[in-house]
């Protein structure tokens, strides 16, 4: 096999080898080794990751036949396998340094929406924009967690809403679809038909809009969904501050996703 004598190499192929390699020979045998020190930035975002991969997959090879089944059915809502949906979960839970497993559950996976109103009672509307059309009648999909106070003065209220603009005689009119949410609930699951009008316009709102409340929201898979598909943003609420914009959004509030606590 080839032998290696003393020689350091800079780095460069072919012409520009002559740039930027210097060597400097010896007498005496050596090895040689490449150490990296220079990484994309995509590469570094991933780098965590792959050291998580290792604990995570050890993690899933532990769990019960009873449970890998359970995040079949989790998987199922996603378009993943048992194991992605597993290992997904698994990684985000290693990297907030929380021990142990997530209870498999079709209403939230990984990160989710949480919007925390704090500490006095507020109006806020968060708003998300799109420029798609559909055809055939659609649904609105939420799950969510609430732990809300209303003001006693009354008034109080939380909602989930989808519009969307259609000519009526070439005037754009709106349409709007809202669900409104318990001020209190454990995790649930609620869906809000919405009725097609032709002529559409290619403009949609998704929105989430709450007075007279303080406390916590929770809430994940939010999503439009008709015969073209999901036609909103984000469905998953992987980074809702950047899928939303705060229409009317008063100090004291703050509007992230995070891990849920289990």
């Amino acid at each position: 096999m080839p032998k290696v004598v003393g020689t350091i190499i800079g780095g460069g192929f072919g012409t520009l080898d002559r740039r930027s390699n210097r060597r400097y020979f010896l007498d005496i045998s050596a090895s040689v080794a490449h150490k990296r020190h220079l990484y994309r930035r995509g590469e570094l975002k991933t780098l965590p990751l792959m050291s998580s991969m290792v604990e995570a997959s050890q993690a899933w090879s532990l769990l019960s036949p009873d449970d890998q089944n359970a995040w079949r059915y989790v998987g199922s809502t996603l378009g993943l396998s048992a194991y992605s949906a597993y290992i997904a979960d698994k990684i985000l839970r290693i990297g907030a340094s929380i021990p142990g497993n997530a209870v498999p559950s079709i209403h939230h996976q990984g990160l989710v929406g949480s919007l925390v109103v704090s500490p006095a009672y507020g109006h806020f509307l968060l708003r998300q924009i799109g420029n798609s059309s559909f055809s055939g009648y659609g649904a609105l999909y939420i799950s969510y967690k609430s732990d809300l106070i209303a003001d006693p003065s009354g008034g109080a209220y939380i909602k989930a809403r989808f519009n969307f603009k259609y000519n009526v005689g070439g005037v754009p009119t709106m349409s709007s679809q809202e669900i409104s949410l318990d001020l209190s609930s454990a995790w649930q699951s609620t869906v809000a038909y919405i009725p097609f009008y032709s002529d559409q316009l290619d403009y949609f709102e998704l929105e989430i809009e709450g007075d007279h409340v303080k406390g916590k929201l929770l809430f994940d898979n939010f999503f439009m969904q008709a015969s073209e598909g999901i036609i909103t943003k984000d469905s998953q609420c992987k980074d809702v501050q950047n899928s939303f914009f705060p229409i009317i959004f008063p100090a004291g509030i703050t509007f992230d996703s995070v891990y849920p606590p289990d």
